[in-house]
């Protein structure tokens, strides 16, 4: 082996030792790289992160961002989001997440970056949750809504530094007393992000708080940037984000609507909206939470998102609003 001082001379040496008779061949010394999946290691079965272009642009430091996730609960001990958890607010409830979905949520948002740990979230931000759902009996998975718990943590947010909420929840009932909660958040500077609901099949109900003002409002693509046959439409909806088949996080104990423990691959609307929950904490970063900064996140994810075949040149679709969230684009 010859270390030659700049490639103009290795091509000059090259040139003449493959020239010479005693000589059977010569050739640049390979390059190799590990191939393991990197430091954490579930990353690559991450499609939602590609997607959204996640890797295609230096993202900004989001640690001093607050995200609420208003949900079943988190599992506070998992490794993958320990780190994340801001405070954990549980009412009557005990600390387990039973469901799973809030943890699920959870870990796409903000799951643990570089931590050499099963996945990654969008945004390195602050998690504040709320279990806004009551204990199911044991191995149920009945949802009982706790609505004060609720109402108590969205009216807690505006006097917080939490600056992006999601709610991966859905609910036909259209109720003045959440309307005028969401009108406050927005004119506080707080950008509330919904799933538009999985109801597509059974009637394509409009659902809230998605439908509300001042929220908005995301359905789901599928890995090849299709509508999720199960996603609602509607002219209220702004966004489409992957949620077919994403891998996230879950309780390390059994939950019931889990099929495995510590991570597991869910589809829904509830798994597309924390994608945009953690593109408006990026997008969030180093400014100060106002109406102004917040209108201006919401329309330039809008402006910026990612147009698929099937929106045919529009510029909106009421299945596919503005296009899939592209972060990428939106930085």
């Amino acid at each position: 082996m010859v270390e030659i001082s700049s490639k103009k001379d290795q091509e000059a040496v090259l040139k003449r030792l493959r020239a010479a008779k005693a000589v059977d061949f010569a050739e640049p010394v390979p390059n190799h790289w590990l191939t393991a999946a990197g430091p954490d290691p579930l990353r690559n079965r991450q499609w939602g992160l590609p997607a959204i272009r996640w890797f295609d642009k230096t993202r900004p430091d989001a640690a001093d961002v607050h995200v609420a996730v208003l949900d079943s609960g988190i599992d506070e001990g998992h490794a993958d989001l320990k780190d994340a958890i801001e405070d954990y607010h549980r009412g009557p409830n005990q600390a387990r997440d039973f469901l799973g979905h809030g943890t699920h949520v959870s870990g796409i948002i903000a799951a643990t970056f570089n931590n050499v740990v099963g996945i990654t979230g969008v945004a390195n931000c602050r998690l504040h949750c709320w279990k806004i759902f009551l204990d199911p009996p044991a191995g149920s998975t009945k949802q009982k809504f706790d609505f004060d718990t609720y109402s108590q943590g969205l009216a807690a947010i505006l006097d917080s530094d939490i600056k992006v909420v999601n709610l991966s929840i859905g609910g036909e009932l259209h109720s003045q007393t959440e309307q005028i909660l969401f009108n406050e958040l927005a004119a506080s500077g707080v950008i509330v992000v919904a799933a538009m609901g999985n109801e597509f099949e059974e009637g394509n109900p409009i659902e809230y708080p998605a439908a509300y003002d001042g929220v908005t409002a995301i359905g789901a693509i599928d890995e090849v940037d299709r509508r999720a046959s199960f996603s609602n439409t509607g002219t209220h909806i702004a966004l489409m984000a992957p949620g077919a088949n994403v891998l996230s996080t879950v309780p390390r104990q059994k939950a019931s609507l889990a099929s495995s423990v510590d991570y597991d691959s869910w589809s829904g609307t509830s798994m597309a909206t924390p994608h945009v929950a953690g593109c408006a904490a990026l997008l969030y970063a180093a400014k100060p939470r106002s109406k102004a900064s917040a209108d201006a996140i919401v329309k330039r994810l809008k402006t910026k998102a990612r147009k698929v075949p099937a929106m045919k040149g529009k510029s909106t679709t009421k299945e596919y609003g503005h296009g899939v969230v592209d972060i990428a684009a939106a930085l």
